[in-house]
């Protein structure tokens, strides 16, 4: 400067150096009043662990001290007072953003971040000694269950954490003690955590769990941890199947037997016999299925062990409906026998249509199903030894039988769906359910069967493609309705079908494809009239010898 005001000044700037600031005065240059401590505000709930998170945040910006008190207010005439209000300001916005709007409103007129955070701890900081009971139940009944080595310690670890954070371990730090209680007390808390993590361990750990036991000294909580999970990745690495052994491994085979003998103490049998109450004998040419045991249980729980058998599994022609007779007195016997029958049924398709009538009025059952339901366990009675025969030497030919019987219902008039569909000989899929809608003709009703049986040939053939078996196309359809063949064939009948418009395009496009080829078969051929309808004696008993059922002596 040339002017001598100018240089005076000068020469005081040279000699005159400003006073520098505490860091806890200092403010970055991203430090705004709209920044966020937290990820999620306070919303009243979990008071703990979000103060923790706001504690983090303030400590890695050097400003907890404003609201634990130990930063005070200068004097007025102090030269750093402007600057302390201007960073306690931004410290008190930092933390109404971390409260939602709802609390916050509460807060806006406190003096001082100080004042806002002895607020807050006032009114939702409750008292330390239900959470503290809490923690000490977690952690005491907390186990390994279904979850992996790492969820279970991580999760073990949380509650400690927030335990040590209520009720931290008493540490001198004077350093002149020469006791060594500090370092006992160190040892202690290791010791109680690393057995309550070994307790909590499954027993298929019991080896290592015995091995850290008798260590000497103890190992610390996490060098415990490191080794139990060597052992649990070293089991995932005996059970990696390449894609090579889909299954016919018998390496995979053995590892796999191996780890669940780990897990759980098996005892290998060999070949299945008996499991659920399913029945297995197997044979060169292929498996056998059936539930003897199971089906006797139940004739002996009805007491009809000296009744007559019946010929079919429902009287002739019969439909039920929810207004004759009476309701039954005590329906839980009906309900409990209903539902047997119903696992029952994985072995017994004859029995799926008088199973499926019968369910419809677990509600409220009458007099008339009780009667129809013990004429079931009768029919049962003489046919104990029936079972399923699945073939080894299938080929990969699907079947597909689909029939209806309109308006069967008598209460609502909705018709029934039943379907069956054979791989090769053995019947691998049948169905029989009441349809949701009104049918308004009988060609509607066994269309709609159509599209119910085609969306399942799909899902078969989807699963048996994920085992490489090729499915052989066109698949026979069988029905015995001609006009619902007809829509499928003719492109003409969809002008005056509109109401089946979803199943026609859906049955009708597979046959485009040619996925499926429809084939008219006589009623007295039509299996899947076993999944619609109670048929006399003479053909039922003509049909269910088609669905692949044999009679096997007790073994």
């Amino acid at each position: 400067m040339t002017t001598e005001g100018g240089n005076i000044v000068a020469a005081r700037s040279v000699g005159r150096r400003e006073p520098e600031l505490p860091d806890f005065l200092q403010l970055h240059v991203g430090d705004n009043p709209g920044m966020f401590l937290v990820s999620a505000p306070f919303d009243g709930f979990d008071f703990l662990a979000w103060k923790r998170s706001v504690v983090i945040a303030l400590r890695a910006n050097m400003k907890l001290g404003f609201i634990d008190g130990w930063y005070t207010m200068p004097d007025e005439t102090a030269d750093t007072y402007e600057t302390w209000i201007r960073v306690d300001s931004m410290v008190t916005s930092w933390i109404l953003n971390a409260i939602s709007k709802r609390i916050s409103k509460a807060f806006l007129y406190t003096k001082s971040s100080r004042q806002l955070w002895l607020d807050l701890e006032e009114q939702y900081g409750e008292n330390n000694g239900p959470l503290v009971y809490k923690l000490q139940r977690d952690i005491s009944s907390i186990s390994q269950g279904t979850m992996n080595v790492v969820e279970y310690f991580n999760n073990l670890s949380a509650l400690w954490d927030e335990f040590e954070y209520l009720m931290p371990t008493r540490i001198c730090t004077c350093g002149l003690c020469a006791c060594g209680s500090t370092k006992l007390a160190v040892e202690d808390s290791n010791l109680i955590k690393l057995v309550r993590f070994l307790m909590g361990l499954n027993d298929s750990y019991d080896g290592i769990r015995n091995q850290i036991l008798v260590m000497n000294p103890f190992p610390s909580i996490n060098k415990a941890y490191a080794m139990v999970l060597r052992v649990e990745r070293q089991r995932l690495v005996n059970m990696q199947v390449t894609d090579s052994n889909k299954g016919n491994s018998m390496d995979s085979l053995i590892a796999v037997k191996r780890y669940l003998d780990d897990l759980f103490t098996i005892k290998d049998l060999g070949h299945a016999k008996y499991f659920l109450g399913l029945e297995l004998a197997r044979s060169p040419h292929g498996t056998y299925v059936r539930q003897r045991k199971y089906l006797l249980d139940i004739v002996r729980d009805c007491q009809l062990d000296n009744a007559t058998p019946a010929s079919t599994p429902l009287p002739v022609g019969i439909k039920f409906d929810t207004t004759s007779s009476s309701i039954l007195a005590s329906p839980d016997r009906y309900r409990r026998l209903v539902g047997r029958l119903l696992y029952l049924g994985f072995s017994r398709p004859d029995i799926s249509f008088a199973v499926q009538q019968l369910s419809q009025f677990i509600q409220h059952p009458r007099q008339p199903h009780w009667e129809a339901a013990l004429h079931l366990v009768r029919y049962l009675k003489g046919t104990p030894t029936l079972g399923f025969f699945f073939g080894f030497r299938s080929s990969p030919q699907l079947t597909a039988y689909s029939d209806s019987d309109w308006a069967l219902c008598l209460d609502t008039r909705h018709s029934v769906t039943g379907y069956c569909i054979f791989l090769d000989d053995s019947l691998v899929s049948r169905k029989t359910k009441k349809h949701a809608t009104v049918s308004r003709s009988s060609a509607e009703a066994e269309y709609r069967s159509m599209g119910s049986t085609v969306c399942e040939l799909l899902w078969l053939s989807y699963i048996l493609g994920e085992f490489d078996v090729p499915v052989l196309s066109p698949i026979p359809f069988c029905c015995d309705n001609k006009a619902a063949i007809h829509i499928t064939e003719n492109s003409v009948f969809h002008e005056r079908t509109k109401h089946l418009d979803i199943d026609c395009h859906l049955v009708r496009d597979h046959f485009k494809k040619g996925f499926i080829l429809p084939r008219h078969i006589p009623s007295q051929h039509q299996v899947a009239d076993l999944f619609t309808k109670a048929l006399p004696a003479a053909p039922f008993t003509r049909l269910f010898s088609k669905l692949g059922m044999l009679s096997h002596a007790p073994t």
